[in-house]
């Protein structure tokens, strides 16, 4: 098991992150919409030597490139052969959601929302005044302490964009695993599978407030069917609900 940063975003001029693709989940990176094309292959590396994304264009006859442009919006456009004008395929940031950290610490922004933003279960906003203008830079703050030695549980959240900051991952464990090794460590916040393929392996581990979690949703208003659970531990004195998982 060893330490890592979670680093991808685009910036603004001077510092500070505008917007955040989210960790690769073994099929997208975790803050993207489901999209699939078979007019390319994403391909992610990551090993002791290097880390590297690239795509393989499987069709000839289209050129397809990815730019940021002076506002910070990422784009990957498509050219046909023999057509001088380039389509936009998608686009990101997409709405208000992808702002980076919209919601602040250990909250999660909905974009179907009234308001868009709320605290994770377990947690309370830091400054209600602020929330109440709409303003959420400020996040949330647990209701209470945990007591590791009462015993904690999960709360699950589908279809999200995983949180940024520091994590600790492990190729090897099972979520099972994950979720056992994160209740012996009262420090840890959050887990999720490392890689979502099939029936989900390894384990990815944070240690520090939830920063820039999202719900993905599709274009039409549904969830999104390709899904990272993230499960967020929560004292049993917090009244939690019905879906915990006791330990």
């Amino acid at each position: 098991m060893h330490w890592i940063t979670q680093r991808g975003g685009q910036t603004k001029p001077g510092g500070g992150k505008t917007f955040r693709s989210g960790i690769w989940n073994g099929l997208r990176f975790s803050g993207s919409f489901s999209f699939t094309s078979t007019l390319y292959k994403s391909i992610f590396v990551a090993n002791k030597d290097e880390i590297y994304y690239m795509f393989d264009l499987g069709n000839n006859s289209i050129i397809t490139k990815l730019t940021v442009n002076q506002s910070g919006m990422n784009q990957r456009l498509i050219l046909d052969k023999g057509s001088s004008e380039w389509t936009i395929m998608f686009s990101s940031p997409k709405d208000t959601c992808d702002d980076y950290g919209q919601c602040g610490a250990n909250g999660i922004c909905r974009s179907n929302g009234n308001p868009i933003c709320e605290c994770l279960a377990g947690f309370i906003p830091k400054s209600q005044s602020q929330w109440a203008i709409s303003d959420w830079s400020s996040g949330c703050t647990r209701r209470r302490p945990l007591d590791c030695q009462k015993g904690d549980g999960f709360v699950k959240l589908k279809n999200v964009k995983l949180p940024d900051l520091d994590f600790c991952h492990n190729e090897s464990m099972n979520l099972e695993q994950c979720k056992a090794e994160c209740l012996n460590n009262c420090s840890c916040m959050a887990v999720a599978n490392l890689d979502i393929k099939g029936r989900g392996s390894g384990c990815i581990m944070w240690f520090d407030d939830l920063i820039d979690i999202r719900e993905l949703v599709g274009p039409s208003g549904e969830q999104d069917m390709v899904s990272c659970n993230c499960l967020q531990p929560f004292n049993l004195l917090y009244d939690p609900p019905e879906t915990k998982e006791k330990r």
